[in-house]
């Protein structure tokens, strides 16, 4: 028997040693990025430039997972590289699969964390990841709890945020991150609608709307606790959504009243879209909501003038009038109609419009392919010098 024991351990350790010869070693990140850990970088805007990006539909998923095929063959397609691709970085903690609508939902969520694989693969690929902080704790609700903004300003979540920022800290890369996309949509339980709604004084000061206020200090604890840890390597947005004419005086819908303040934010974004549904005869071009949301943030006593503005998501569905929606935006930003804004990045999705009445087939197409005179018309227009691939980092 003791014969037979060393016997199984010397087959078992030999074993062992043809596994480890045999599996490849990846090679270091830091040789891939060219950057040691926790660089001191942030994202450039580049005066008479504008960064091209674009959102790949796998990136857009509640439980997206990276697929660098699929960034190349978008890239192929729009015949532009993207300066950086969009990670999703969803908080589920406690939601079940029947929360979420087509079972998006991914069963092994740890809540809040640093979306790490996702990040590897993307900078193995040879991409800037920019990071999704969203925190739902029941998927698509707004009847939630473990997030609500005071928890954040509380100190609940402070460890795993501490933790979030040192895997951060650990990544040979300079990071881009947003925390609570679309802060002014009433859709997402970050907005004040749910933290708070219209009162002025129940927290912070009595002249002020306190959900504005909670997404303020919430954000600046998160970016203080990074800079507890010393991490250096990540550039701060603050995005919100286009309003309508009538949102204007809209308190809810407010591009800045959110807004943590220049100290803490590197560049502005924004959400802006064209019609979602062609059965819709409603249809307007973006002059409609993007001029108006633009000039807001750009004459914003709040935001600083020289804030960087980023079109993070814009589109539109498919439609016989797409190819010259998208030509009549673009024939703007070429005429310099808005010269802070410094980055483009298109929404890849198709996702289903529900009236009550409808399954869930997939009626919005805005992907830039969907029909050929749409996406020539986009590859006409990124060819110019004005569309740069390559980010800046100073």
């Amino acid at each position: 028997m003791k014969k037979l024991f060393v016997a199984t351990l010397f087959f078992l350790g030999a074993l062992s040693l043809i596994f480890a010869f045999s599996i490849p070693t990846e090679e270091p990140l830091s040789n891939i990025t060219g950057y040691e850990t926790n660089p001191n970088l942030k994202l450039l805007p580049v005066e008479g430039k504008i960064y091209h990006a674009m959102s790949p539909e796998i990136f857009t998923g509640w439980s997206s997972r990276t697929n660098p095929e699929i960034i190349q063959n978008t890239e192929t397609m729009v015949g532009k590289d993207l300066s950086w691709v969009s990670v999703s970085n969803t908080w589920f903690p406690r939601a079940s699969r029947g929360d979420c609508r087509q079972s998006l939902f991914h069963p092994f969520d740890p809540g809040i964390h640093f979306p790490k694989g996702d990040v590897d693969t993307a900078l193995r690929a040879g991409y800037v990841p920019s990071i999704r902080m969203l925190p739902y704790d029941r998927c698509i609700s707004n009847d939630f709890e473990d997030y609500k903004l005071q928890t954040f300003i509380d100190g609940e979540h402070d460890e795993k945020l501490r933790a979030w920022a040192r895997d951060a800290k650990a990544t040979p890369s300079p990071l881009l991150v947003t925390f609570g996309v679309e802060v002014n949509g009433e859709w997402f339980p970050w907005n004040m609608r749910h933290n708070g709604n219209m009162e002025k004084r129940e927290y912070g000061s009595p002249d002020l709307y306190d959900g504005h206020e909670r997404f303020r200090d919430a954000y600046r604890h998160i970016i203080d606790i990074f800079r507890e840890e010393e991490v250096q390597n990540v550039t701060w947005f603050y995005h919100v959504n286009c309003i309508w004419p009538s949102e204007i005086e809209n308190p809810i819908t407010s591009v800045d009243g959110y807004y943590p303040g220049d100290e803490y934010i590197d560049w502005v974004a924004i959400s802006c879209y064209g019609s979602q549904d062609g059965r819709n005869p409603f249809w307007w071009d973006m002059s409609y909501t993007f001029d108006r949301s633009y000039k807001l943030l750009e004459e914003s006593e709040i935001i600083g003038n020289d804030k960087p503005i980023a079109l993070m998501e814009f589109g539109v569905t498919e439609d016989p009038r797409k190819p010259e929606w998208i030509s009549n935006f673009f024939d703007d930003i070429v005429s310099g109609e808005y010269p802070r804004l410094r980055a483009i990045g298109w929404w890849q999705s198709r996702f289903c419009v529900d009236y009550g009445e409808q399954t869930c087939d997939a009626h919005a197409d805005i992907h830039i392919g969907s029909s050929p005179e749409s996406l020539e018309t986009y590859r006409e227009y990124v060819r110019s010098p004005l569309f740069i691939s390559e980010p800046r980092f100073q």
